[in-house]
């Protein structure tokens, strides 16, 4: 799975707990989807 620098560096630092498999599985089946105005979307 793909990810920004920003997640590497900062979201995975701060929580280690998170597994890169339970990231792709959301974005596989995601409950929603919204499209922010920056462009930018939320699963």
């Amino acid at each position: 799975m793909k990810t920004t620098r920003y997640f590497e560096e900062q979201v995975r630092r701060k929580r280690p707990y998170i597994e890169p498999v339970w990231c792709a599985a959301v974005i596989a089946a995601p409950l929603r989807r919204d499209v922010q105005p920056d462009g930018r979307v939320r699963f």
